[in-house]
């Protein structure tokens, strides 16, 4: 190695281009680098999702989710499988074990199994739909178009709005919600067509046969071909109103418009969506995977403004509620703040301890490291996004670490009268062995975070690899650049004189070389205080704070989730979304005027993401998000705010829940627990019981099943003696049914890119009341004879079957719910509510639990990060045994970790911050960082005794005096990094700062007990030694008589050693 430092050190011009290639390759880096809001991530998760309109919950299960799920039961490397058949719907959501089998490989088994089913019924108008989500399904840009919907001119302006924001090329799809199709509809009169004689197949075969473009083949000659198709497709919905239904040779036909009207209209509304109360449709845009998402919001910002231009009317207006690009740039300049915030900290650092040009040169190794590590990320497929930035910022203070080591050294050797070159070569070479060790502990910590499990282990997979990618190219910088640049500092060398003090901080080593002496000689009293102190610290994690896996900090979107009475219809749900947008306001008035930017409503729907297992489908239900702007969203109490509009009376609906939408990825309720059974009277018995005891715990909110009610309904009996005396079956039966309430698709058109349906039904008039469905007729194909729906069926008012759940393909029931933070955690309940249904499950032996939501998550996060702390520390140990050859002193550095947890303790507690899944990252990688001051101090304190100058009492004392400058200024220059970070001196970002405040705080703590600890834990060492080489020379001298010389010999060997 020293040859190589040599070279660059000797040929200081290929430094200096190296250096300039850092630096232009982390500026190119910097362009090319891909801006999200957080890092892509493979869910793992898929949905299969089956429409049957006009069937029971009871015939969707039957006839469609058991038959998928029988296929799907096939397909190995499934995590579970949630299905959820309610009436007209079939959801299945499946999660595929991402940590144990190749998530692609199952992704394509599970489509082609769903391919496979093939018995599903025939009067499906869809065949199931397969999807896969992934982080490209987060939407980054949603917005409404607020306005009437009168003649479909609302969605008339949101389909061209979409047309033209799909061709963004960085746009993947554009979603709608609240959207009505166009229709072309015939509106069947019940009362014309009895008076016509007129059934409605009769009607169906006619708009079927009008409607088609049949091809007929091609019509050749020696020259020429052409095509030949019969074109039966109308234009215009008028056209329908003319199509003949029935004709005589007398020239007498009925029409279409003799029996039914005709127009140009929209779908039944499935969702309404309002803006602010205001009715609106909204447009939620997702990107492709390798899109920038801030060109591609500038785009699409382009485009509106362009639309609202050309095309908005009068009336209308567009509200933009979640841009992406907003954050993101928010993020860039919070990151940005406190990168400089935290490079000038070190740079005054620098400048204090290491005065002068050396200051300076060792400052350029932080921007050289910090570029080259840019430089490499776009290449890795690295994005800049909240977690890629956040390892920057943990590495932005250890890029100097070794070059302060190194320039310290070569100060000193520079004025104990060394040469230029040889100080600079010296320098680099006396220390590359330790310093090479102190990374690779650094990495040692981090790297572990790999194994870390879930889309929780994706979501920060790059904390590890960046950050040892920037330690590495830190390493590098000290040794084969820095070496270059410090000759042209300490040129000029003073002669010491002997009762001079060389700077201001020599009196300061000279106090604590006095304060160390004092503390080895009491060195038992100082390990009792120590001890004292780190158990102190663990009794304030275990009995003073909480852990919170992901706080409500900074929250920006509050999500309320409603129900109806079952009966209640959409329109009835959406009105009552008036009275709770009001009640909103209400309840905050008191805070900032400005702090609901859009209140967003749903009737409909309720799902809090994409895929959502539990989301909720139909008229009854709701959800709600307050959206509040960021900037104010980091002064306000969340806690506060929910506790605010929890108090909110529910009136009208049966059902009204509020939470916070937390920063990470999505871990579900604060309490999940699933029961399984495929008896399902003990099922409910069972759940009960367990509801009743949950309830009594304080703190507990929004306790709820996921069990629905099927609601009334009309069961049509048909009267089979009747039936079997006329040529009807009970599909006819049920076609006319279907036709008349539902409305039968008989054609699909296009027109100008719009692709929608022409459907036959009755007028909304005759199909909203029993007794009109009633005289519904049918005809007989025999006698061509109208039949009265009421003389061959009987009609009984009767309760729906209740929607039908699976989990892992039986029946289950999932209770869930929030907290109360300022009175119980998750963690607090989950544990109650495992002992609960413990105890309850003994008497229910055919039942099964399945814990998930925050518990499953945390378990998940919690025992891969102790996997990883494991292995950090096995890491560590082998590292630290390789370079002192002891496992005595290795020990020793290693004992030095748990130092760093008095500062987090207290820190978090001070802060009144609940210890966070961040946290605890920031905590296993202080454990390599933490070590590299022990490190250092034992490398010193052995090169000092095998030098023999000192006694072993003075050896010990001026190891942590001499070394004192090096490590307080490579622990403050770490500090300096992450303190503007910790308390958002540059702006707060909260998934930044638990990780931050942790690491800044647990290192303070750690370096100065370490500086005392260190020498006076070597010392004990020694004193274990003595004793144990007195009891064993003991036990050979009166036991085997051995030589006591030989002894002595072997006592001074370990002691060189």
């Amino acid at each position: 190695m020293k040859k190589l430092f040599y070279f660059f050190i000797d040929n200081y011009k290929v430094s200096l281009v190296l250096m300039g290639l850092a630096i232009l390759m982390g500026l190119q880096g910097l362009a090319n680098l891909r801006k999200e809001s957080r890092p892509p991530v493979d869910f793992a998760k898929a949905q299969v999702l089956s429409l049957y309109p006009g069937s029971s919950a009871e015939e969707v299960e039957e006839k469609i989710t058991r038959k998928i799920e029988d296929e799907i039961r096939q397909v190995d490397g499934l995590k579970d499988v949630k299905s959820v058949s309610q009436a007209g719907r079939s959801t299945i959501t499946i999660r595929v074990d991402m940590d144990n089998v190749d998530t692609d490989e199952v992704m394509n088994e599970l489509q082609r199994a769903v391919q496979k089913v093939s018995d599903l019924p025939e009067d499906m108008l869809e065949a199931p739909t397969f999807t896969r989500f992934k982080a490209a399904e987060i939407p980054i840009f949603e917005l409404t178009i607020n306005g009437s919907n009168e003649d479909r001119k609302r969605d008339a302006l949101a389909f061209q709005l979409k047309t033209e924001l799909e061709d963004i090329k960085g746009v993947a799809e554009v979603r709608y919600s609240g959207y009505r199709e166009r229709e072309y509809q015939i509106l069947l009169k019940p009362e014309k067509m009895r008076s016509l004689h007129v059934g409605i197949p009769e009607v169906l075969s006619a708009v079927r046969g009008r409607t088609q473009n049949i091809p007929a083949g091609s019509i050749e000659d020696p020259e020429n071909q052409m095509l030949v198709r019969v074109t039966g497709q109308v234009e215009y919905a008028q056209e329908l109103a003319n199509l003949v239904v029935r004709s005589n040779f007398s020239g007498q036909k009925i029409l279409i418009k003799d029996i039914a009207d005709v127009r140009d209209g929209m779908e039944d509304a499935t969702i309404l969506t309002r803006n602010n109360g205001q009715p609106a449709t909204v447009l939620t845009v997702t990107k492709k995977e390798k899109a920038d998402t801030l060109d591609t919001v500038a785009q699409l910002e382009m485009v509106i403004e362009g639309f609202k231009e050309r095309m908005l009317p009068e009336g209308y207006s567009l509200t933009v509620f979640n841009n992406e690009s907003t954050r993101i740039k928010e993020q860039l300049g919070i990151v940005i703040g406190n990168a400089v915030g935290g490079l000038a900290l070190v740079l005054i650092i620098l400048i204090i301890f290491l005065p002068g040009s050396l200051g300076f040169a060792t400052a350029l190794s932080l921007p050289i490291a910090l570029l080259g590590t840019i430089g490499l990320m776009p290449g890795m497929g690295v994005t800049f996004n909240t977690i890629s930035m956040m390892a920057l910022v943990i590495a932005i203070g250890m890029l100097v670490d070794n070059s302060v080591v190194i320039s310290e050294n070569y100060a000193r050797l520079r004025e104990e009268g060394l040469e230029i070159k040889e100080a600079a070569l010296k320098a680099a070479h006396q220390f590359w062995v330790p310093l090479t060790a102190t990374v690779l502990t650094t990495i040692a910590a981090f790297l572990p975070m790999l194994v870390t499990k879930g889309v929780m282990g994706q979501f920060i997979k790059w904390i590890p690899i960046i950050v040892t990618l920037s330690l590495s190219m830190s390493l590098l910088e000290s040794f084969f650049l820095l070496p270059a640049r410090l000759q042209w500092t300490v040129r000029n060398v003073k002669p010491k004189e002997e009762e001079e003090k060389r700077d201001w901080f020599e009196g300061i080593q000279n106090r604590f070389e006095a304060f160390m002496r004092l503390a080895i000689r009491r060195r038992y009293i100082v390990s009792v205080l120590i001890g004292l102190l780190f158990f102190g610290s663990l009794f304030i994690n275990v009995f003073l704070n909480r852990f919170e896996l992901f706080p409500s900090n900074a929250v920006e979107t509050y999500l309320a989730f409603y129900e109806t009475p079952i009966e209640y219809n959409l329109e009835k749900t959406d009105s009552l979304t008036h009275r709770l947008v009001e009640d909103v306001h209400r309840v905050l008035a008191d805070e900032p005027k400005d702090m609901i930017e859009s209140i967003i409503t749903r009737a409909g729907v309720a799902m809090k993401n994409p895929g959502d297992a539990n989301a909720k489908n139909g008229e009854y239900v709701g959800m709600m998000q307050i959206v509040v702007p960021a900037e104010i969203a980091r002064e306000q109490d969340s806690l506060q705010i929910l506790k605010k509009l929890r108090g909110i009376d529910k009136g009208q609906f049966t059902k009204l829940s509020f939470e916070a939408q937390k920063n990470g990825p999505p871990v579900g309720a604060a309490m999940s627990l699933t029961f399984r059974s495929n008896y399902k009277a003990e099922l409910k018995e069972l759940v009960g019981k367990f509801q009743s005891e949950i309830s009594k715990i304080e703190g507990v909110v929004d306790l709820e099943t996921d069990v629905v009610r099927g609601g009334p309904e009309f069961r049509v009996i048909p009267n089979y003696q009747r039936i079997a005396s006329m040529n009807i079956n009970t599909n006819e039966v049920g076609t006319a049914l279907r036709t008349a309430l539902q409305g039968a698709i008989v054609s699909e058109l296009t027109r100008d890119g719009d692709d929608f349906y022409i459907r036959v039904r009755y007028r909304d008039k005759e199909r909203a009341t029993m007794k009109s469905l009633k005289n519904t007729y049918i005809m007989d194909s025999a006698t061509r004879r109208l039949v009265p729906l009421y003389s061959i069926v009987d009609i009984k008012r009767e309760e729906a079957p209740e929607v039908r759940k699976h989990f892992d393909m039986k029946t289950a029931i999932t209770v869930t719910s929030n907290v109360e933070q300022d009175k119980i955690t998750s963690i607090v309940l989950n544990k109650k509510a495992a002992d609960i249904a413990q105890n309850l499950l003994k008497d229910y032996p055919r039942v099964s639990l399945v814990v998930g939501g925050e518990a499953e998550s945390t378990k998940e996060s919690i025992s891969s990060l102790m996997q990883a702390m494991v292995l950090s520390a096995l890491g560590i140990f082998g590292i630290l045994v390789f370079l002192f050859r002891s496992f005595l002193r290795s020990f020793l550095v290693i004992s030095t970790i748990p130092l760093g947890l008095i500062g987090v303790s207290i820190s978090f507690f001070l802060h009144n911050r609940p210890l966070s899944f961040f946290a605890l990252i920031g905590v296993v990688g202080l454990a390599g960082v933490i070590v590299n001051a022990a490190i250092v101090l034992v490398s010193y304190i052995d090169e000092t005794l095998e030098e023999g100058k000192l006694s072993f009492q003075d050896a010990l004392a001026q190891a942590s005096t001499h070394r004192l400058r090096s490590v307080l200024v490579t622990g403050l220059t770490t500090v300096g990094g992450l303190m503007p970070s910790a308390y958002g001196i540059g702006g707060t970002d909260e998934v930044l700062v638990p990780m931050t405040l942790a690491l800044s705080w647990g290192l303070i703590s750690g370096t100065i007990v370490t500086l005392i600890w260190v020498p006076c834990g070597y010392a004990i060492i020694e004193d274990y030694m003595a004793v144990v080489w007195k009891v064993v020379g003991f036990i050979r001298e009166k036991i085997f008589r051995s030589n006591q010389d030989a002894f002595v010999s072997s006592k001074i060997a370990y002691r060189k050693r």
